[in-house]
């Protein structure tokens, strides 16, 4: 009889376990070879082999999954940098609307509500400066004045001026409450600023009271702010100067500081007088304050040079003689007003005057001082009699005023002093 004896031991069934594992084999699914299952890639229930796995699948490199490579997608990550992704994950990822390829954030050029372009195609298009749409290079409208690129939507309305011609001349509203018919209009003017459409815009869409002009002496970057006629305290308090300015200098324009600036008030003539004779004479006794006070308070009042004063805003005079009676003062006025309007005191409009002496400015507290300069000076030629004005000195006028910019402008340009 024979006897077969079986090794039961630990280190018999470890022995045979090391066989069976040696020899587990699994198939690939998708060539039907049996692998060792050490060396096979678990996928989807199954298995593959190395050679299918490098030839027809990849590893995703955002979640680590393996997909077949036709279910795989590229994204460019630019500068040649790509990296391949499962369909799950590419929803994470934009796709250029240009070339078509699928991009990271980083990659991303610009993005409308419309389409998404990356960097590789940017030279191709351009960002509507207005309303920030991407715009393909051969719609795209370049705009020189301030060397922008627009849609044409947006470069159409820019077209449309909210800068009057130099002629426009709306009828006058006036602003706030005058038993004396005090109004002052204003004319101030800025330059060499940028962004004028949007700047103009702005001033247009938010300031009732204001419209602009062209103006032939600034450059084509700079526009006339012009005011309806409005009584001081109006243009103090209600009118909206300081937001106006603030605009002006956010988007950089200049008044003072542009040579071809300059600020023009006008004071209804018929708060001089009743009649055109009472008219003349009170605006004969501003012409001879002018003419005595130029040099020393007038033209440092006015914060311009003597040359652009000569230009823009001359020295009024009437050539009077010592034996001139009134009637022939109030004569010389008719005169004087055909001499033009390039003088500091112009009497070329119908119903106003205009002060031209002032030099533009952004700075409120002179634009303020100026208009009140105008009130109190007109104000003083109404209570004197004529006589009293070849007497008259500049502290009677101005020595100290009811209003507090204009003493503290005074004080700042040292023309407080006593006139020798």
């Amino acid at each position: 009889m024979l006897y077969i004896f079986f090794d039961t031991s630990e280190r018999r069934r470890e022995g045979i376990g090391d066989i069976m594992k040696t020899n587990d084999k699994v198939k690939c699914r998708d060539c039907e070879r049996m692998i060792l299952r050490e060396e096979a890639i678990e996928y989807d229930d199954g298995y593959l082999c190395e050679s299918c796995f490098g030839d027809d699948y990849i590893v995703c490199a955002d979640c680590g999954c393996i997909v077949p490579v036709s279910d795989s997608n590229i994204v460019s990550e630019g500068h040649r940098s790509e990296r391949v992704v499962c369909g799950r994950c590419l929803d994470q990822y934009a796709r250029c609307s240009a070339c078509g390829e699928y991009i990271t954030e980083n990659d991303v050029w610009a993005r409308d509500d419309y389409r998404t372009i990356c960097t590789s195609c940017s030279h191709n298009y351009h960002i509507c400066e207005d309303c920030e749409s991407i715009v393909h290079q051969d719609y795209a409208r370049y705009s020189s004045e301030d060397c922008c690129y627009y849609c044409q939507d947006c470069y159409d309305e820019r077209n449309q001026s909210y800068i009057e011609e130099y002629s426009y001349k709306p009828y006058p509203e006036f602003c706030g409450n005058s038993d004396e018919f005090l109004y002052l209009g204003v004319e101030l003017e800025v330059d060499k600023g940028s962004n004028l459409y949007s700047t103009t815009k702005e001033l247009c869409d938010n300031f009732k009271d204001i419209y602009l002009k062209h103006d032939g002496s600034l450059t084509s970057a700079g526009f006339e702010i012009v005011s309806h006629p409005a009584t001081l305290e109006y243009h103090l308090n209600t009118l909206g100067w300081n937001r106006i300015m603030s605009i002006c200098k956010e988007n950089g324009f200049l008044s003072h500081d542009a040579s071809t600036a300059g600020l023009h008030v006008h004071l209804s003539r018929e708060f001089l007088g009743k009649d055109e004779t009472e008219q003349d004479l009170n605006i004969a006794k501003l012409i001879i304050l002018f003419d005595r006070w130029w040099d020393k308070y007038i033209v440092p009042f006015s914060r311009r040079n003597v040359e652009t004063m000569e230009r823009w805003a001359a020295k009024p005079s009437l050539d009077y003689i010592d034996t001139d009676t009134e009637p022939d003062i109030v004569n010389k006025v008719k005169w004087y007003k055909s001499e033009g309007r390039y003088k500091a005191i112009n009497l070329q409009n119908m119903n106003t005057i205009e002060f031209r002496l002032f030099r533009g400015t952004l700075k409120l507290n002179t634009f303020i001082a100026s208009l009140q300069f105008v009130v109190v000076i007109t104000r003083f030629v109404k209570s004197v009699k004529l006589n009293d004005i070849f007497t008259a000195k500049w502290s009677d006028v101005f020595g100290c005023t009811e209003y507090e910019e204009l003493n503290q402008y005074l004080k700042e340009r040292n023309l407080t002093e006593e006139e020798n």
